[in-house]
């Protein structure tokens, strides 16, 4: 016997479908809504833990989409070792699930080199942290000036630039971008960590200096100037004094500890727990320098800012010190962190919350 179909159970399976389709591209296009909204982000870093730390954060706003990190750019002028800094981005990359993120690094290096001891320190903590990690250690193909320079040119002035290290690859990859023909602005804002104003520098297990500099300064200053002198007020620099308003306490990190639901949120209270940091903890030594110059540029509000003109020593026992000088370049400087704020945003962003 036939069975004779009831028109109106197609047009209810016809309606279905449709309303399955509009479904899905509404959600493409407000996927694509922030998308066009994130901010471009290029991190520029020589993967001490702490800078670690800070790539997780970037990381953890990739995925929720707040940014679009473009690429991780690695100095050789800083405490990561060539190949192990290059290794330990990779490694975590892959782990947070971003290995398709652009990570290049450079050879070039400044006038001043941290400690031997300064850098196997951080190798020690990261290589434990990220262990287990089978990413290479060969040389990026694209050096890091060209990536970022090339990065800076396709944002057409958009871009935020992150650096939590010395400003070599910067300095080389502004020399590459203003040779480009039709060149505009190169970025949108910059946030460095580095130098201090009113507080001790930090130029750890190095001597014949009067330890009035910061380490990412002193390793090249002829580079810093020449950053400063082009950025000008594009410029935000973190320095020690509002740094030194976010500590790594016992406290919060036992609280990490406790609330690591994702990747980032773990590798963090890997680094923060590990042997070496908490003995820095201890000695009331360990802050969480490069992940406030992370939150600085993408949470407004954490940090409070001067703007004051200022120059780099460039020799002497004060060589790589920041300078507040009347015929200095106008910049912006954080002064001061409020650190519930900043400990309450780190660990809920590490959380994709």
């Amino acid at each position: 016997m036939r069975v004779q179909r009831d028109p109106r159970s197609d047009l209810r399976r016809l309606l279905g479908r449709l309303t399955l389709i509009l479904a899905v591209l509404l959600s493409l296009a407000q996927s694509d809504r922030v998308s066009a909204a994130a901010a471009p982000v290029v991190f520029d870093t020589d993967m001490d833990f702490d800078d670690a730390a800070a790539l997780a954060y970037l990381a953890a706003l990739h995925k929720k989409g707040v940014i679009d990190l473009r690429a991780v750019t690695i100095t050789g002028a800083g405490v990561g070792f060539q190949g192990r800094a290059i290794h330990h981005a990779r490694c975590l990359l892959q782990q947070v699930g971003l290995p398709d993120i652009p990570v290049a690094d450079s050879t070039l290096v400044g006038p001043n080199s941290p400690s031997l001891l300064l850098r196997l320190v951080a190798e020690l903590v990261l290589d434990m942290v990220l262990s287990g990690c089978s990413q290479s250690s060969t040389p990026s193909t694209q050096t890091a000036p060209e990536l970022l320079a090339s990065v800076l040119a396709s944002t057409e002035g958009q871009a935020v630039l992150i650096a939590s290290g010395p400003q070599t690859n910067i300095a080389a990859a502004l020399h590459l971008f203003y040779a480009m023909p039709g060149h505009g602005q190169p970025l949108m804002h910059a946030y460095f960590m580095g130098g201090t104003i009113a507080v001790p520098g930090s130029l750890p297990f190095s001597t014949g200096y009067d330890g009035s500099q910061e380490l990412n300064f002193w390793c090249d200053p002829p580079s810093d100037q020449y950053v400063l002198d082009t950025l000008g007020p594009l410029v935000s620099l973190i320095v020690l004094d509002s740094t030194n308003d976010v500590p790594v306490t016992k406290a919060f990190t036992t609280r990490l500890q406790l609330d690591m639901h994702t990747p980032e949120a773990r590798i963090v209270a890997a680094i923060a727990n590990h042997p070496v940091v908490r003995l820095g903890v201890h000695e009331k030594g360990a802050y969480w320098w490069d992940p406030l110059a992370a939150l600085a540029a993408t949470q407004p509000g954490i940090v409070t800012y001067v703007n004051r003109p200022v120059a780099v020593v460039q020799s002497g026992v004060s060589e790589g010190r920041v300078v507040l000088s009347p015929t200095g370049v106008q910049i912006q400087i954080g002064m001061s962190a409020d650190q519930a704020a900043f400990e309450e945003h780190f660990i809920d962003v590490l959380n994709e919350r």
